[in-house]
């Protein structure tokens, strides 16, 4: 009988029994010390732990996005300029060119003399002052450059303050810009398809809310629990304390149905 060796001396993987007290309960919160109330930050600082809802999200990535794109056009703005002035300073030296050899032909006339010398002497003179009319006249027009450039400045400043109060009217395609990941564009998307509330007002209106609401709980509330509020759009307590179930034993149900009315009230308003 042939017996096959490769399965010798191997032990079978045997299915390991669950223990009931290991089970975890839905209504208590265990999060790792990753999850820890009090974080250290790389600088060895100590910082509370920060959970943010969807709304909150939403906003501080469209916020980062604005600002990149912000110093973009900054960018290419002082780029142009930078075009300009080397322009500017090449055609000053040309016009520093033509002086140098307008008063070489004066000196030349004053060696030789007599009135056809003096006929010279004018007519470089006249040639000289004519060019530097016109390198005033170019400087006037660099400077009337420069100061179009802070105008331009002045109105990207506006511009971004108008897309401040008006989010949504610039598209998610737009502000990742043409160069950024799907990802990206799917993340905009979906936090402008399910964050409740959409402008900065009414995300720090409920932000204070829940804090106000957790200082009055049985127990303190968890920031990723606040956070949660936040995000569910919840009828009624069931509701809630089943999506979220560490809050059945931190708050009663009237004080989550009070909560849950003034959410939807701040999220018809937004």
């Amino acid at each position: 009988m042939n017996v096959s060796t490769s399965a010798l001396g191997v032990r079978r993987r045997k299915v390991t029994t669950q223990n009931i007290d290991d089970e975890e309960n839905s209504a208590v919160l265990k999060l790792g010390p990753e999850f820890q109330l009090n974080q250290i930050t790389n600088d060895g600082e100590e910082q509370q732990l920060i959970a943010l809802n969807l709304s909150e999200a939403r906003l501080l990535i469209r916020a980062a996005l604005k600002e990149r794109k912000h110093n973009k056009n900054k960018n290419k703005t002082r780029k142009k300029g930078g075009n300009n002035n080397n322009s500017s300073s090449i055609s000053n030296n040309g016009g520093n060119k033509n002086r140098l050899n307008g008063n070489h032909n004066t000196n030349v006339g004053d060696i030789n003399g007599g009135d056809g010398d003096s006929n010279i002497d004018g007519n470089n003179i006249s040639n000289n002052n004519d060019k530097d009319i016109n390198g005033d006249r170019q400087n006037k027009g660099n400077n009337d450059d420069n100061d179009d450039d802070d105008d331009d400045d002045d109105d990207d400043d506006d511009d971004e303050d108008d897309e401040d109060m008006k989010e949504d009217e610039i598209s998610n395609m737009e502000l990742a810009g043409p160069n950024s990941n799907e990802i990206v564009h799917k993340t905009l998307n979906f936090l402008t398809n399910f964050a409740r509330f959409k402008n900065r007002s009414s995300c720090e209106t409920v932000e204070k809310l829940l804090n106000d609401f957790s200082e009055h709980c049985n127990e303190p509330l968890h920031p990723f629990e606040l956070a949660q509020l936040g995000t569910l759009e919840c009828e009624d307590p069931e509701e809630a304390k089943s999506l979220i179930p560490s809050l059945q034993n931190k708050v009663s149900d009237v004080q989550l149905q009070t909560l849950l009315t003034e959410l939807r009230k701040y999220q018809t308003l937004s």
